[in-house]
């Protein structure tokens, strides 16, 4: 028993007294404490983790769910630095101790959770469900969600355990924030759910027909949801409480023969409202204008649609000139009135009555842009401006090559034909339309082939899509 006595006094006296040039020091300094994590364990709880210095030695840790100090001889106090945790009792205290029994301040987790995204997902009574996700170093335990940047303290009675809060009426409350907050009272910083993103037109079509009257559908996207379209027939961007907005994104009623162009325009829950769109045309040549960079028209033929991309940087002239005739609706109810099918089909500058073509009356005649100036050729699905003998005689007419033509570009002894854009979606319209019974007007020749449509074919709109 002395021995063992002794052994346990020299331990004492040395863990008390620190010899050096004679007199013992007794240490007074505490443990520190420095950090505490946690590995969750899904459907138990967790293991915490502590770290902690001293100036000698840390030789026990104790773990409580209640932040009253221990004594040095409290039997919480165990020499390895984890302890494990049920998801219930996730609050921990930790202390350290040395070996003369000095104890730490107290620690608790003061890491606050930290919100990485919050969502919205539309309701059907015109209002969206956000959803918040957090991390945090043990759990996120509850959200608040509020209207207002005023941050809650941790008992605020904002705070719920759903990471979801719905109802939220974006028209009159477009922002929104929500923190959370974990088993100890950490709040994270607030985050912000403001919806700017205006929604997205992507196509308005035909969805039935009644002779020349129309039902319109509009097509829209949207990070939220579209709660209102307005349909109309000139191109005035609407506010959002403009009473032209509808819940239907169908506009019924719309004659073509008389009305050829219609603009809609979309708008959400937060009143966001979308660039217009002009209509209708093909979902195929909606795609295909959004993934051009330059103008494109969007032209309506008795076989369907057709959309043309113009070529402004080569041809300036000559597509300002086009857009002109386009936007003004001068094409619509036009004629194809040339077919060739073998060579190119021509329209753009006849009417159809009776039996009888007749030319409309035109804007002034153009300068040539020839090809050997602007690099452009008469290859299969471009489009070019017809024509008299004289080089600067173009106006509304065009045609449309079916095959390689490049007899019909310029060069050092001729003219050409200008070229000012091409066609990149509905070439199997133009292949249709090449494809129509035609006859001869007069006496037929090489140079006077049957061409004349036996059946008039009509340019039913034109109009500017971008």
């Amino acid at each position: 028993m002395k021995m063992r006595f002794w052994v346990f006094v020299l331990a004492t006296t040395m863990a008390l007294v620190a010899c050096g040039g004679g007199a013992g020091k007794t240490d007074a300094q505490i443990p520190t404490v420095t950090s505490l994590s946690a590995q969750i364990i899904t459907g138990f709880g967790g293991i915490w983790t502590a770290t902690a210095t001293d100036n000698v030695a840390v030789t026990g840790y104790c773990f409580k769910v209640e932040s009253r100090t221990p004594l040095p001889t409290d039997g919480c106090f165990h020499d390895i630095e984890k302890s494990f945790f049920q998801a219930q009792y996730p609050v921990v205290y930790v202390w350290a101790k040395d070996a003369i029994g000095n104890v730490s301040a107290t620690y608790r987790d003061a890491v606050s959770p930290t919100i990485i995204a919050l969502t919205s997902l539309p309701a059907a009574d015109a209002t969206v469900t956000l959803t918040a996700t957090a991390t945090d170093n043990v759990a996120v335990t509850e959200y608040c969600f509020k209207s207002e940047n005023s941050t809650p303290s941790p008992t605020d009675v904002c705070f719920q355990t759903s990471a979801q809060k719905s109802g939220v009426n974006l028209t009159t409350n477009p922002t929104n924030y929500v923190w959370a907050m974990d088993a100890v009272g950490n709040v994270s910083a607030a985050f912000a759910f403001t919806d700017t993103a205006a929604p997205t037109i992507a196509s308005l079509t035909v969805q039935s027909m009644a002779g020349t009257v129309a039902t319109l559908l509009a097509t829209v996207t949207d990070n939220v949801a579209a709660t209102g379209y307005c349909f109309k027939t000139e191109i005035t961007t609407p506010l959002a409480s403009d009473a032209c907005f509808q819940a239907s994104a169908q506009k019924a009623g719309v004659d073509l023969a008389t009305t050829p162009a219609t603009y809609v325009w979309a708008r959400d829950l937060a009143g966001n409202v979308s660039a217009a769109l002009a209509g209708p045309c093909s979902t195929v040549g909606y795609a295909a204008s959004a993934a051009s960079a330059k103008n494109t028209v969007c032209m309506m033929t008795d076989k369907g649609a057709v959309v043309l991309e113009l070529d402004g940087q080569h041809a300036p002239g000559t597509v300002s000139n086009f857009l002109a005739y386009a936007n003004t609706g001068f094409y619509t109810g036009t004629a194809f009135h040339r077919v060739i099918s073998s060579f190119m089909i021509q329209g753009g500058g006849m009417t159809y009555a009776n039996g009888t073509y007749s030319e409309k009356a035109t804007l002034a005649p153009i300068a040539l842009e020839r090809t050997t100036v602007t690099g452009l050729s008469n290859t299969r699905g471009t489009i070019a401006m017809a024509r008299t003998s004289a080089a600067d005689s173009a106006t509304s007419q065009f045609f449309i090559n079916v095959v390689d033509n490049l007899f019909l570009d310029g060069s050092a002894s001729q003219d050409g034909y200008a070229v000012f854009g091409q066609v990149i979606a509905g070439m199997d319209v133009v292949d249709l339309i090449k494809k129509v019974p035609v006859h001869v007007v007069g006496v037929a020749s090489a140079q006077n082939p049957a061409s004349e449509p036996d059946t008039p074919l009509f340019i039913q709109w034109a109009y500017q899509l971008k």
